[in-house]
């Protein structure tokens, strides 16, 4: 079945300008508090034509030679106007050009970022080709790859068989005007379908650039009759019997449908780079998603920085799991947190996170314990701030840091300073019984029967002792 400028189905037309229209309102309601639709399922941006607000290339003379064009009648933009307000506009390959179109052109569409596109639709004015090609980009036009290939003869033009990558569908002259050209990225009963998030669907889907080669005209020996719906105009060289000898190619509309690429993580998405904030155009599919379930990134093509516990995953667009990122545990020590892959396989594939830069004094794949030269305050919890305290260690009784040691080593959960030979208390600030003499090289022990002073190593006889032993344990 044809269709014109105000082509296919009215009321699908209508319901995407609402649903474009409605767009900003809904990421607005949402973000206000309203439930969203990505609360433990899988979700995506709602589709819309890619074309829409972004410039339209020709390979076509007026494109490239300007100067041979002086009034551009009918520009690549009217591919995409709105056909409602614009029932009367098309695109015709060197409009008014005294040059020759004998050539094959080139219409191009090129992304700021990476989409997933879903099918394409072509209303020509003219005939259709004989032969096109409509391929795709997934690295911003440094390569190429063959989406569809038209012809009346696969085998002569493309040397391919009529099947999936070559097909003479949509290649017929007739209708002379309102002919549809249609690819559909993924044939809807193959089992990619189930799962558009998959690498297998995504690898087919995603693209940076669209280019549709019209590599040979044709000529329609039927009269052309104006799509149903439009006013013919006067004088129009496209509804003659054939193309005029200057256009060689018209087409009223180019629908690009797509969404931003969010890997089932957002619903929303929002301009890609501050140039878009400005547009005006509704209907504009930006490319920067809103994401959700603890992603991150322009297309949540990674966990969110303190949500990398276990590794990222699309969502399922099968079984509608979101598939979340997992959060870390840091016990609010840490911001963010790296994937392990050896900490993943050491616990059974449970917890692989490991927390970045620990503060406050922790250190630990979890920020679990203090770091060295300090020790746990145990009437805190782990989370808190003051969690960790410093070691209080005696210089002269402790023993001194290692080389690559920082500050006094203590005991991290009971803060024991280690202590030099001789010297006791918990930041070894003094000798134990039966040792004298504190100084930097700890104490010594006593020369004496039973026991001796402290300061001065005399000996005690019992009575003393046992007098200067209830001392100590007194005061220690």
């Amino acid at each position: 079945m044809s269709v014109c400028r105000m082509f296919g189905n009215t009321r699908h037309q209508v319901m995407l300008l609402l649903l474009s229209t409605l767009g900003w309102m809904i990421v607005a309601v949402t973000q206000s508090g309203a439930v969203s639709r990505c609360v433990d399922q899988a979700c995506s941006p709602p589709i819309g034509n890619l074309a829409s607000g972004r410039t339209i290339s020709t390979l076509s003379s007026c494109s490239l030679l300007p100067h041979l064009c002086p009034e551009d009648v009918h520009p690549p933009a009217h591919m995409t106007d709105d056909p409602f307000l614009h029932p009367q506009t098309w695109w015709a390959s060197g409009a008014g050009s005294t040059a020759t179109q004998e050539q094959p052109d080139e219409i191009r569409l090129d992304l700021e970022t990476r989409f997933c596109l879903s099918h394409v639709v072509l209303v020509f004015r003219s005939p259709r080709p004989s032969a096109m090609a409509i391929e795709r980009s997934a690295d911003s036009g440094k390569t190429w790859e063959p989406l569809q290939l038209f012809a009346r003869n696969c085998s002569a033009e493309f040397g391919l068989p009529d099947d999936s990558l070559c097909t003479s569908r949509y290649t017929s002259a007739t209708p002379c005007s309102g002919g549809e050209v249609i690819l559909r990225t993924l044939d809807p009963s193959s089992a990619e379908t189930r799962d558009p998030y998959s690498a297998a669907t995504l690898a087919r889907l995603t693209l940076t650039n669209l280019r549709i080669r019209l590599l040979k005209s044709q000529s329609c020996s039927a009269p052309s009759t104006p799509p149903t719906g439009r006013t013919s105009p006067t004088a129009s060289p496209l509804t003659s019997t054939s193309t005029s000898e200057n256009t060689t190619y018209a087409i009223f509309s180019l629908l690009a449908k797509g969404t931003c690429l969010c890997h089932g993580h957002a619903e929303h998405c929002v301009p890609y780079n501050s140039s878009q904030e400005s547009q005006q155009d509704s209907n504009m599919v930006f490319g920067r998603c809103l994401c959700t379930h603890h992603t991150a990134g322009d297309h949540c093509e990674e966990c969110a920085p303190l949500y990398n516990d276990r590794p990222w995953r699309p969502a399922n667009g099968s079984s509608g799991e979101p598939n979340p990122c997992q959060k870390c545990e840091c016990h609010g020590h840490s911001d963010s947190c790296h994937f392990s892959r050896r900490a993943w396989l050491s616990s059974g594939g449970t917890s692989g996170g490991v927390c970045d830069d620990c503060r406050h004094n922790t250190a630990g794949r979890r920020c679990q314990r203090c770091r060295h030269g300090y020790h746990r305050h145990l009437s805190l919890p782990l989370s808190s701030a003051h969690a960790c305290t410093r070691c209080r260690c005696d210089q002269h009784g402790s023993l001194p840091p290692r080389p690559d040691e920082e500050g006094p080593w203590c005991h991290p959960r009971t803060g024991q300073c280690h202590c030099k030979p001789g010297v006791g208390g918990r930041s070894c600030s003094h000798c134990l019984p039966g040792y004298w003499g504190f100084g930097d090289k700890g104490c010594e022990p006593c020369v004496c029967p039973l026991s001796c002073d402290p300061n001065s190593g005399q000996c005690f006889d019992r009575w003393l002792l046992s007098s200067s032993v209830a001392t100590f344990f007194a005061k220690h």
